[in-house]
């Protein structure tokens, strides 16, 4: 009886410090990682299709949280700038 009493702590103990936070991680890992799979295939299929670069660019921005969009448009100005200014000379 006491051997069955001590397990079942410790299984509540593993399962509520342990397995419960993992299985939030786990899940939170794998909804991200559908999302990127999904971005990718709409790509592919974009490219597929012969839909214009700029098209499948706006389209797939969609798929970006706002900050991340954010930091996309800093990036690709900045990017921009200098290929503009490479281009110029």
């Amino acid at each position: 009886m006491a051997v069955a009493l001590i397990t079942t702590f410790y299984g509540s103990l593993f399962a509520n410090t342990i397995f419960s936070p993992a299985k939030k991680k786990l899940e939170l890992y794998a909804g991200e990682e559908k999302v990127l799979m999904e971005m990718i295939r709409d790509g592919v299929l974009y490219i597929e299709g012969g839909q214009r670069p700029d098209f499948i660019e706006n389209d797939l921005m969609n798929y970006l949280p706002p900050v991340q969009k954010t930091m996309y448009e800093a990036l690709k100005f900045e990017g921009g700038g200098e290929a503009a200014a490479e281009g110029g000379e």
